[in-house]
């Protein structure tokens, strides 16, 4: 498959930092060539398993894998996932690598997204949908957006997918920790499903599309708390805390303290 040059023949130059009018012709780059023309081809690819029936058809494993190579970063760390069952995933969003790197570093993903990046990355958007349903989108400010919400995450997580969702409600790239929004928590709680967090550092220059900023072969660390399951709590508001707490520990371990280790 096409890969940029920094992976071709098994190169890994140091850390590239593309800013300005540069950056944003990368950041170009990685949407309309990158996300575009990698979910053509796999979608090509799934044609000729049609065609052909003998042949496997192309894994979902296997796209992020190709999408993550654009934006190449180092990943150092990954947390191991406390369980390989449907659940509630919680992240920090930083910028739109998280779309890729929060997916590829969690099993069987699904992630949950404002419908406008629907029309942002038309029509790779459609055609992996068609191809892997791996994302749900969602509308604000509609009387029937929470419920719809709601339901098409409790289904995912019944299919055995982990749904990745960013509790901050909004992208967060400095180390000021901001209040977790907490309606998919609460439905986790209502609905028994568990939740656990996947935290990483450091994704804030990886692919910043408001500062036309990006930087490949960035250093990365993830890690992943422990499995918060409803069953284990009496009440809500014990099940909150429990989730507050994995949320602040692993806070205070990448993004406070980076370096301590």
């Amino acid at each position: 498959r096409l890969r940029p040059w920094s992976t071709i023949m098994g190169m890994r130059p140091a850390i590239r930092r593309y800013s300005g009018l540069r950056g944003l012709s990368y950041v170009l780059y990685l949407v309309w060539f990158g996300l575009e023309w990698t979910t053509l081809w796999f979608w090509g690819e799934r044609i000729v398993s049609w065609v052909f029936r003998g042949r496997s058809r192309p894994s979902h494993e296997a796209y992020l894998k190709a999408l993550m190579s654009y934006v190449d970063p180092r990943l150092v760390e990954i947390g191991r996932a406390p369980t390989e069952d449907g659940c509630i995933v919680l992240a920090n969003h930083v910028n739109w690598s998280d779309f890729v790197i929060d997916m590829t570093l969690v099993p069987r993903p699904c992630l949950v997204s404002r419908n406008v990046l629907w029309y942002v990355f038309f029509p790779a958007s459609m055609l992996r949908q068609l191809l892997f349903d791996d994302v749900i989108y969602f509308k604000r400010g509609t009387a029937t957006a929470r419920p719809q919400l709601y339901a098409s995450v409790e289904a995912k997580v019944r299919q055995g997918r982990q749904v990745v969702i960013y509790p901050e409600g909004t992208r967060n790239p400095t180390a000021k920790r901001l209040p977790l929004k907490l309606g998919l928590v609460k439905l986790a709680y209502d609905r028994r499903i568990p939740v656990y967090v996947s935290m990483t550092h450091d994704k804030s220059e990886i692919l910043d599309e408001h500062k036309k900023l990006v930087t490949l072969g960035m250093v990365v660390r993830n890690r992943k708390s422990n499995l918060v399951s409803p069953v284990d709590f009496d009440t809500l508001d014990q099940f909150l805390a429990a989730v507050q707490q994995e949320w602040d520990r692993l806070w205070d371990q990448l993004i406070d303290r980076p370096d301590a280790g």
